[in-house]
């Protein structure tokens, strides 16, 4: 925990509620950095949640209650 960050970027402040992304850097030893940005979380109404994935997510929190197919 000591070496994670978490910081306001004025950009992104300034789109919220009307766009609701993030962005990560992770700088590395060898002195790399690597980022990734998205417009909108996944499961937002812009971006939703693929029809497999939620199956997914349905069957591993709710598999032991459900019937085998």
């Amino acid at each position: 925990m000591k070496k994670v960050n978490v910081m306001v970027d004025a950009d992104w402040e300034s789109r919220y509620p009307r766009q609701r992304g993030a962005g990560v850097e992770v700088f590395l030893k060898d002195g790399a950095v690597l980022s990734a940005k998205v417009d909108y979380a996944l499961g937002e109404p812009e971006n939703p949640l693929p029809p497999a994935r939620t199956l997914e997510k349905l069957r591993s929190t709710a598999g032991e209650f459900l019937s085998p197919e």
